[in-house]
């Protein structure tokens, strides 16, 4: 306040420069002052971001301008408080004002513009795990699959048996109410792999189910993804060469021309995901263009420690787990991938497009409050039963 008055003071008295360009520079000074700070000293903030950080606190500064605008309005003009006991009752309104947009203007400030997320460290991939030795794990959530399961599941063994690693491939289903279970078993009759089955005790969602199967499979690295087989399972070939331990590997129908990929996509369908996707962009400062791609690849290590952080069961547990892998200051690789068409979509688009963003206010909450802690050594009990089909 000091160094806006005083450039105020110094601009219109003694340079002469006009009122409002002198009352726009002190702001201006005071504003950038008040950031240094802010950043510096309350905050103890040392990034290095500090324009992008600045727009920010810009941005909350004109929104606790507005605030002390509309208060003032509201407390002296319209329900003229304190009037029957000064006439310096517009001071008195201030005075309440001024409080109430500080304590407005310090949360945005540290959960948001200045906020600093320190997450605890990486669990390690427990012992027995590692004994197992196995470099891939493909998890497969399904829900009321019986038609569409068993293709999947034959074209992965076939491709899969054909390479020169180890893996193992985990269905998980989420308390099917058809006959996905029984298609399973059946499945060891063309299988050439074992499989192995975790039976959710009813519908959880394909966050659950997914996580689930992240937290029991033993692989170095584990890829998860649908059962529809809309992404082929020989698109992986192009995503090995890429595996790391820093690295998440993502695939994207934005990669390339989705007039290019061969599925059929409507154009609400895509009008919606596009702006999913800047929404996404715009609340986890995310640099990913298609966070909802039902085929990704996390080592082994992070997807021990990020499935255990995970919140989010529905369609939006893919931007948190994404979210938190930037936090972790991993690698995002998007690499292009072609969908192939399928039938029997199950996404629903307006009633899930409400869904999701729910849940993405959910995790932007649950970033601004740090939630995301796990004990060292915790190990959430599983919700399923396990079981191998020879």
């Amino acid at each position: 306040t000091a160094i806006d008055m005083a450039v105020l003071h110094l601009c219109y008295r003694i340079l002469h420069i006009p009122i409002k360009v002198s009352v726009i520079a002190g702001f201006m000074c005071g504003n950038v002052s008040s950031f240094i700070f802010n950043k510096y000293y309350t905050f103890r903030n040392f990034s290095k971001a500090v324009v992008r950080q600045y727009a920010k606190y810009f941005v909350t500064s004109m929104t606790g301008l507005l605030w002390t605008l509309f208060l003032m309005t509201l407390f002296y003009e319209k329900l003229n408080l304190f009037a029957s006991m000064t006439s310096y009752n517009y001071l008195l309104c201030k005075m309440i004002v001024a409080v109430l947009v500080m304590f407005w203007n310090f949360t945005i400030i540290r959960h948001w513009t200045l906020t600093h997320y320190t997450l605890p460290p990486l669990l390690p991939v427990p012992e027995e795990k590692l004994k197992r030795d196995i470099q891939l794990s493909i998890i497969i959530p399904a829900y009321n699959e019986e038609n569409r399961l068993p293709g999947t599941v034959k074209a992965v063994t076939d491709w899969m048996g054909r390479q020169n690693y180890s893996y193992e491939i985990i269905i998980v289903d989420d308390g099917s109410t058809d006959n996905t279970v029984s298609k399973i078993r059946e499945l060891n009759k063309t299988s050439g792999h074992p499989l192995t089955l975790l039976s959710l005790s009813s519908n959880q969602g394909k966050g659950t189910a997914v996580r689930e199967g992240m937290l029991h499979a033993c692989g170095r690295f584990r890829l998860f993804m649908d059962a529809d087989h809309q992404i082929d399972i020989r698109e992986l070939e192009a995503f090995i060469p890429h595996f790391d331990e820093y690295r998440v590997i993502i695939g994207s129908k934005y990669a390339r021309d989705i007039n290019k990929t061969g599925a059929r996509i409507s154009a609400i369908r895509k009008f919606v995901s596009r702006l999913g996707n800047c929404i996404i962009r715009l609340l986890f400062n995310l640099k990913v263009r298609d966070t909802q791609c039902g085929f990704k690849v996390f080592p082994g290590s992070l997807a021990e420690h990020l499935f255990r952080l995970q919140k989010v069961s529905g369609f939006a547990f893919d931007v948190e787990i994404i979210a938190l892998s930037a936090l972790y200051k991993m690698q995002i690789l998007e690499l292009p991938i072609t969908l192939k068409d399928t039938n029997e979509s199950r996404v629903r688009t307006f009633t899930d497009s409400i869904k999701v963003f729910r849940d993405l206010l959910k995790i932007k909450l649950n970033i601004w409050k740090k939630i995301y802690k796990l004990k060292t050594g915790h190990l959430s009990k599983p919700t399923y039963t396990t079981e191998q089909v020879l």
